[in-house]
């Protein structure tokens, strides 16, 4: 079992989950011996990775829900269904988003 860092409603996030869950992307792909088994925020187009105190982006969400309905393909699992669609530049991440990711790999 995957253990993650609790996010709560209106705490500041730092980057702690989020390297959690590309870590879980990562233990899926193992188990399914995906032939490149691990993947780094450098192989993720898109947003640099999360950084403490810098602010989390639609993308860095939209990027790992990406990456984890793909890990979770490579078992025979169905996608994940997500609370809400991201709007880069409007949509606030909000826990919820982060929780579900945690939840998805579980």
């Amino acid at each position: 079992m995957i253990a993650f860092a609790s996010v709560a409603t209106g705490a500041d996030v730092s980057n702690e989950p989020f390297d959690e869950i590309l870590a879980g992307v990562n233990g899926l792909r193992k188990a399914a011996n995906s032939a490149a088994s691990t993947l780094s925020w450098a192989d993720i187009a898109g947003p640099p990775a999360p950084a403490d105190g810098a602010i989390i982006m639609a993308e860095h969400v939209e990027a790992l829900r990406t990456r984890v309905n793909a890990a979770r393909g490579t078992l025979g699992f169905g996608n994940w269904s997500f609370t809400d669609t991201l709007i880069p530049g409007t949509t606030l991440i909000r826990a919820v988003h982060i929780t579900e990711l945690q939840e998805a790999l579980r």
